[in-house]
């Protein structure tokens, strides 16, 4: 039941001890305003804002599995006195989980009678927020100490405790969604066609979408504001390349899923949307998206470097993966996103450096219309696997430990709601308030009533990470025609063969190792032959022009879908559920367009005093990546401030030097 890790034997691990925050893909909450960026970077935005800096954060937490002590030099580098409230500390473990409690204060030196520190132990980690603290002068260090109870399986290895410094950004609170009246359970699927329909008369898209809903189903559609920001306009076909890219990855979401968990009666019409509904949820402005450029989220928001808004410091890109650079599951390796094959080449980061993006921006292929959606499509796949592991794995508490049991009870049913129990795993992570817990455990013990309640607007009701696979079922209810309390009459028209271009532009950004055991990115004449092997298979005419919002035309494009996606895999003999450990070429940039990497590149050097921003190089001989020079005044200024301040990939603040080179 489980897929196998192949193509390496040599470990490379991609280290847990960064994990600023629990292992959470999205804490943000509903992400209901176009305005709100998410809420839960606890450390890698504010590493790099807040004035106080962890002096000695190698060796400030040490101890055994029955209790460690925290000891935290933190030094105001800012030119004017800054207090110390409000600083949030961080400490994990590089090596193994974490079941943090019992935390208290000994000392905050220099010492007053006023100063206090709280303690929380969110997902392998535990978190100190000084809640009253000194005020230190410019220069000078404050001393916070502090001990508990570590929670480790086993005794932890020397030097594996992690600790790092941030202050916490107040979230953007969410509304309590208030139902009234209770609505009733979502209708059942539309019969599948036994053959292709024909489309009658000519399709034009049409409609609206509106998003960023505090709460659903809606009662009527007062109050709905267009062209606001929050909604998109899919007359003139504007969005319509985009939201196919998406409904692809969704595609390629349940074809991952349906390899490693055959037969599972999930609602498919929510499960192939699922990657479309959290972009729409987690972008801050989708409808700013601009079709004649490769971006999903435009330069106006992001940028000219790409570096800002949702692309910024652990923001995780337009669908805030936030947590996209280490394994989800803890003390195991093959979890990340960097693992799967198929993405690795175009990730934007290579295994060596996978530590160091969380004080990083977001890669910019991560803001691919094309490659962005993969990401999460092997986002939501990779969840179940790791959810089914940690079921698994003695000694480490399981947010599922019936998953498997679910799974199975999946196979004799039909329309499940798996999408809301991924929407939970993705949005509050995998402890956040037992929401996974809760679901997968009512899946295993109870199906009918699984179905019935998850598969209910009534169930939205109370937190917003409640809310949350609430609210993207029901952008798609609008698309699908499906929306309670407003009529949209939306269409989207598919042309197939329009279609087919777009898969092929999205799998080309995608790679596999050959049989010449070379690691390439799939071609365009690869995906155009599977693309075009799937309309015949299916009896799908090239020349149809499909509605996305007609259910047994909806079918038939994700079935089109589903078998190109199959033969594309027997084209080439690749695999897309495949994992690797180990770094298998240099970091990617594909996706039809992008920089030729050099076939040499020299290794970094500090006594070089002459890089320029067209300077390429090596952090190492033995380390692929290529990093390029962003600011020569700091590529070379490393004979002035110390070697190890701006070298690149190893240095203190080495990206604020060089960034990753993409290329192909």
């Amino acid at each position: 039941m489980k897929t196998k890790i192949s193509l390496s034997t040599t470990l490379r691990p991609i280290s847990l001890g960064l994990m600023l925050i629990s292992i959470i893909s999205c804490t943000s909450g509903s992400g209901s305003s176009n305005s709100q960026m998410n809420s839960a970077n606890v450390g890698s935005q504010a590493a790099q804002t807040s004035c106080f800096t962890l002096t000695n954060g190698a060796n400030a937490t040490a101890g055994s599995q029955w209790w460690i002590t925290t000891t935290a030099t933190l030094k105001n580098t800012c030119s004017t006195a800054q207090s110390l409230t409000g600083t949030i500390i961080t400490i994990s473990n590089a090596k193994q989980a974490m079941n943090g409690s019992d935390f208290n204060l000994n000392t905050i030196s220099p010492w007053s009678s006023g100063n206090a520190v709280s303690f929380s132990y969110p997902n392998n980690t535990v978190v100190a927020t000084i809640t009253a603290g000194p005020t230190i002068d410019a220069g000078n260090s404050v001393t916070v100490s502090f001990g508990g109870k570590a929670g480790t399986a086993s005794a932890p290895e020397a030097n594996s405790f992690v600790t790092t410094i941030g202050a916490l950004p107040s979230p953007t609170p969410s509304p309590t969604p208030t139902v009234s009246p209770t609505p009733t359970p979502q209708p059942q699927p539309t019969a599948v066609p036994t053959t292709p329909p024909i489309p009658t008369g000519s399709v034009v898209s049409s409609g609206r979408v509106f998003y960023h809903l505090p709460s659903v189903p809606l009662n009527s559609s007062a109050g709905l504001k267009v062209d606001d920001g929050d909604d998109l306009n899919l007359s003139g076909d504007r969005y319509t390349d985009l939201i196919l890219s998406n409904i692809i990855a969704g595609s390629m979401q349940v074809y991952l899923i349906d390899k490693t968990y055959p037969n599972m009666g999930y609602n498919s019409d929510y499960m192939h949307g699922m990657v479309l509904a959290q972009l729409l949820q987690e972008n801050l402005q989708t409808s700013a998206y601009e079709s004649n450029t490769n971006l999903i989220s435009p330069v106006s928001l992001v940028e000219a470097n790409q570096d800002k808004g949702v692309m910024g410091t652990g923001q995780g890109g337009p669908y805030q993966i936030n947590s996209y650079a280490w394994s989800q599951v803890g003390g195991s390796e093959g979890y990340a996103l960097i693992n799967y094959v198929a993405l690795q080449k175009n990730i934007g980061f290579t295994l060596a450096t996978a530590s160091a993006q969380a004080l990083a921006p977001t890669p910019k292929s991560f803001n691919n219309k094309y490659y962005g959606p993969m990401l999460v499509a092997f986002w939501h796949y990779n969840d179940i696997r790791g959810l089914v592991t940690m079921a698994n794995t003695p000694y480490t508490q399981a947010p599922a430990p019936k998953i498997e049991q679910c799974l199975s009870n999946l196979q004799g049913v039909t329309n499940a709601p798996l999408d809301v129990a991924l929407g939970y795993a993705y949005n509050a992570g995998y402890m956040g308030g037992g929401l996974v817990t809760n679901a997968f455990g009512l899946c295993a013990s109870d199906i009918t009533s699984f179905n019935t309640t998850y598969n209910n607007y009534a169930n939205s009701a109370g937190s917003s990470y409640n809310n949350y696979p609430y609210q993207t079922r029901f952008y798609l209810d609008e698309i699908y025609g499906n929306a309670q309390g407003i009529d949209p009459n939306n269409h989207l028209a598919v042309n197939m063969t329009n279609l087919g271009n777009i898969f092929s532009n999205v799998m080309q950004t995608l790679a596999y190792v050959n049989s010449q055991e070379s690691y390439v990115y799939f071609t365009a004449d690869q995906a155009t032959n599977a693309y075009n092997k799937a309309l015949t298979q299916t009896k799908v005419s090239p020349s149809y022009v499909y509605d996305l919002s007609d259910s047994a035309q909806r079918y038939y494009i994700f079935l089109v879908l589903s078998k190109a996606i199959a033969n594309l895999e027997a084209i080439t003999g690749s695999d897309f559920t495949k994992v690797t450990l180990t770094q298998l070429d240099n970091v990617g940039g594909g996706g039809g367009t992008g920089n030729v990497c050099p076939t040499t590149a020299p290794v970094y050097s500090s006594s070089v005093t002459n890089y320029t921003t067209d300077s390429i190089v090596r952090a190492s001989s033995s380390d692929p990546t290529l990093y390029k020079c962003a600011i020569p005044g700091w590529c070379n200024n490393n004979s002035k401030v110390g070697v190890s301040t701006y070298a690149p990939g190893s240095g203190t603040h080495w990206n604020l030097a060089w960034t990753i080179y993409s290329c192909k």
